[in-house]
Parts: structure tokens; C-alpha cells; sequence
């Protein structure tokens, strides 16, 4: 009878040992055991408003933690803190004072309770430039998919300029798109009349930048039907320049009225809209 007692006594303390070994499934972070992951912000969702701002928001279903922590890297360098002390009920973070276009941003988040902390949650922001967006001195009209593209200038250089050198064959002359900067190179070096669309764009410095140039006949294209259909670059409905040559009296035009290209006289007073490369 008395090993019988000795058994039942062992049973006993063995399920006890056990399940003080066993964590508990608690929400509590001020529990040293609970598990830290099972209190860590969900679903950290990082969204770029623009080259320089990202909103970071979370799911957060627990309850009694103090508040959250916000921390950053840049490219490869070390994480720092940008808020150690967030709301618990915020669930949203504005970084503003950013450079997306040049630099990775990885964020994480945790949940705190005193001296401890739940699991991070994290993610790295990413921004994608759109057309119509001011980069680089210009408005983006034109991407390549490879992170490059075209921007113009927000006005126009001039509404009265001749393409130049009437009667006179440039030659060399393109149509495509990346075109435009070896077309315009080429008609300042073998037209020397002064005052022409081209010069004016291989001669203009305007916003930090002095690559720019007259677009080819494609690339002007890529304006109107980008920006001007979209109501975006203070584009006139008058007739604007292509560095595209098409003989030794007429070069490509295209009315921003209707979007048609015209082959016109070298001639003839037109608008002009600079270019430039990214």
C-alpha cells in the first residue's frame, strides 16, 4: 500500500514539473515567458509617398505592451532609432527627409513592455518613379525599365525659334528614341546660324543640369502622348521642334493641338521644349 502511495506521490510530481516546463500561450508582454514572437507587430506593410517620404503601418492584436519602437538602416550602415517610444495604439510611421532614388531603407518595428520586447517585424522600402514626376531637373515623360528615362523642362525655351540652316543638309540625324542628344549635337556643330532650337537646348543650364537637348521626332512624340494628353508640362497647342532632319529644307514638327507630325520648313518660327537624359 505504501509503494502504491509512493507511485501516485511520483505521477503527481511529475506533472507538475511538467507543466512548469511547459510556456504558457499568453498575450501578456509583461510575462517573461511568453513567446516574443507571438506579440510582435503583423504585417509591416512599408508604402512610399514619394523620392523622399515612406508610411510604415502594422496589424497589432495583443494587449498591455507600453508602446512601440520605430528603428531604420541605410543601405548597409547600422540600425538607429526613430521613435523608442510610439503610441500602443498607433499602428503608423511617416519617415519624411529621405532619398529613395539613391539609397536602400530598411525598417523594423517591435512592441515593448518595460524591459522586454517582442520579435521585430520588418521590410525594406522600395520606390518605383512614374511618369509625370519632377526628377532630375525636369518631368519624367519617358522610362526604360532599366532605371533610366527622359525628362523635359517644366516650359518651353522658346515659342519662336527656327529649326536653322535652311537649304543646308545636316545629315546624321535620327528618329528614335535616344536620338535627341547625338541629333542635337550634330546640327550645333554644322549649323552655325545662331538662335536655332537646337543651340538653344545645347546652350541651356537650368536646374543644376547642362546635358540638355532637342528631342528626336519619337521622343517629342513620347511628350505629347505622356504629358501634354495627360494635361501635365504647360505644354502649348502650337507646334514644337524634333532635332529630326528630314531634308536639306524641312525637319519634323508635331501640333500639340491634335498630335500629328508634319515635316515643315527649316525655316519657320516654332515652339521649343528641351530635354534631357537620366
Amino acid at each position: 500500500m505504501k509503494s502504491l502511495k509512493n507511485v501516485l506521490f511520483l505521477i503527481v510530481l511529475l506533472g507538475f514539473v511538467v507543466n512548469s516546463c511547459q510556456k504558457p500561450e499568453r498575450d501578456n508582454p509583461w510575462d517573461e515567458k511568453t513567446d516574443p514572437e507571438s506579440w510582435a507587430p503583423q504585417n509591416l506593410t512599408i508604402t512610399a509617398n514619394s523620392a523622399t517620404s515612406v508610411t510604415l503601418t502594422w496589424n497589432y492584436s495583443a494587449t498591455g505592451h507600453e508602446g512601440f519602437k520605430v528603428e531604420r538602416k541605410i543601405d548597409n550602415g547600422n540600425w538607429e532609432m526613430l521613435n523608442d517610444n510610439l503610441n500602443p495604439t498607433e499602428n503608423r510611421f511617416i519617415d519624411n527627409g529621405l532619398d529613395l532614388l539613391q539609397h536602400d531603407y530598411s525598417y523594423r518595428v517591435l512592441a515593448f513592455f518595460g524591459g522586454l520586447q517582442s520579435n521585430y517585424a520588418e521590410g525594406m522600402a522600395q520606390y518605383i518613379l512614374s511618369i509625370g514626376e519632377i526628377y532630375e531637373g525636369g518631368i519624367i515623360f519617358y522610362l526604360d525599365g532599366n532605371g533610366g528615362g527622359l525628362v523635359c523642362a517644366e516650359s518651353d525655351q522658346s515659342a519662336s525659334a527656327e529649326w536653322g540652316c535652311y537649304t543646308q543638309s545636316i545629315g546624321g540625324t535620327g528618329i528614335g528614341i535616344g536620338t535627341g542628344a547625338s541629333n542635337t549635337a550634330t546640327i550645333a556643330a554644322g549649323c552655325s546660324q545662331t538662335g536655332i532650337a537646337a543651340r538653344i537646348c545645347n546652350d541651356l543650364v537650368l536646374n543644376g543640369y547642362s546635358d540638355w537637348f532637342l528631342p528626336s521626332k519619337e521622343e517629342l512624340n513620347l511628350m505629347y502622348q505622356n504629358l501634354k494628353l495627360a494635361g501635365i508640362g504647360n505644354f502649348a497647342g502650337g507646334y514644337y521642334w524634333s532635332s529630326s532632319e528630314s531634308s536639306l529644307y524641312y525637319a519634323w514638327i508635331q501640333y500639340f493641338s491634335n498630335g500629328r507630325q508634319y515635316s515643315y520648313s527649316k525655316d519657320d518660327a516654332k515652339l521649343v521644349r528641351a530635354i534631357r537624359a537620366f
